[in-house]
């Protein structure tokens, strides 16, 4: 959350983007951040945009996420019945999601276990 806030704060006011060229855009420099992270990671295949959606979409599973929130999360698009029928659009629900897996991945980055809960006394 400290990240995105102090990507908005360096944009300008009307931007429509939190990340892309200066705001503007949806992401741009896809390649050149894969090789980045490819080189970093030691990644001998590199990696996919998929190979991201398949990781967030396996972990919100094991994080409890339920099975049509993950997948709208990830960008699927219901099949033609479920949006005939279901209108609601899960934005708070897709919220939670992602606040939980940034939390998980966060506690991955700073060297914490998420698996190990600490115990109350």
């Amino acid at each position: 959350a400290d990240i995105l806030r102090a990507r908005r704060a360096a944009l300008p006011e009307k931007a429509p983007y939190v990340f892309g060229a200066r705001g503007r855009t949806a992401f741009s420099g896809w390649s050149a951040a894969v090789a980045r992270l490819t080189t970093r990671a030691k990644l001998a295949d590199g990696l996919r945009l998929h190979d991201i959606r398949r990781a967030v979409r396996s972990g919100l599973g094991e994080l409890g996420v339920p099975f049509h929130v993950a997948k709208r999360a990830i960008g699927h698009t219901p099949a033609k019945l479920e949006r005939t029928y279901d209108r609601h659009s899960y934005q708070a629900e897709i919220r939670d999601a992602m606040e939980r897996w940034a939390a998980w991945l966060a506690a991955v980055v700073e060297g914490h276990d998420p698996n190990i809960v600490g115990l109350r006394a």
